[in-house]
């Protein structure tokens, strides 16, 4: 683990155990995530705004609202990671982290951006990253190249193909007490048309949109083409979650 002499970006060496993989013995795309949100909770550490300062100190939680991921190749169980990630500027009320997976050799993995917002944890207001002292010392970084587009708004049909309802349980919350970011891509892999066992993922992307809280049912609705699958989520509240899930069809290669 390395931060760079500015700190501009932030390099972590790691690998895949079989507890981060799925079915097909390469990362799934929840541990994806969970890898992205480490090594960026790694960074903020290392500059002094982890979680717990934020939080009890300055009041303060991140939010992921899009994120991005494009998918060149799921590295295996037991294969070893460089990651990097590194935020590349400010828009708005928001600000973009990027994430990078390669090999131990320079291969290109995976490439991610999420887009994020800054919250008041009591008022539930989002904070302008301008108006907060802490980061008047962040540095941004906008030298290193993406291939991952920023991630945009998603706008999904209103008639699906099938609908699914999944309700809010303990193990799918986490410390902000609703849905951690992480489930969202299992659902699309647990309501994938046709189901996972004939497609190679080559990316997704994902609005969170409002927050599941313990105990609330989510119906997911679900249309699925050659290419891409898509997920809109939505609980009694309103809108959830967007999603799409892009891939290539194994059974029409062969």
């Amino acid at each position: 683990m390395c931060l760079n002499k500015n700190g501009s970006f932030y390099v972590w060496d790691t690998e895949v155990k079989c507890c981060d993989s799925d079915q097909t013995r390469q990362i799934s795309l929840s541990s994806i995530l969970k890898f992205q949100q480490e090594i960026g909770e790694l960074q903020l550490t290392e500059i002094n705004m982890d979680y717990e300062k934020m939080f009890s100190e300055l009041g303060l939680i991140f939010v992921f609202t899009r994120i991005n991921s494009v998918i060149y190749r799921r590295p295996k169980i037991g294969e070893k990671i460089h990651m990097i990630t590194w935020c590349k500027g400010l828009k708005g009320i928001q600000y973009y982290r990027c994430y990078r997976f390669e090999t131990q050799s320079g291969e290109l993995l995976i490439d991610s951006m999420a887009a994020i917002a800054t919250v008041d944890a009591k008022a539930h207001k989002l904070v302008k990253p301008q108006n907060i002292d802490a980061f008047s010392s962040f540095v941004f970084n906008e030298d290193i190249k993406t291939e991952c587009p920023i991630p945009k708004k998603l706008s999904t049909a209103d008639s699906f193909d099938f609908t699914a309802e999944r309700t809010v349980m303990y193990s799918d919350t986490d410390y902000n007490s609703h849905l951690n970011n992480c489930v969202y891509a299992n659902f699309m892999c647990d309501y994938m048309p046709g189901g996972m066992d004939d497609k190679i993922i080559k990316g997704f992307s994902i609005n969170f949109q409002s927050e599941a809280l313990l105990g609330e049912t989510i119906t997911v609705g679900v249309n699925g083409l050659e290419n891409n699958a898509t997920f809109s989520g939505n609980h009694d509240r309103g809108k959830c979650f967007e999603a799409v899930c892009f891939y290539k069809n194994c059974s029409k290669m062969s």
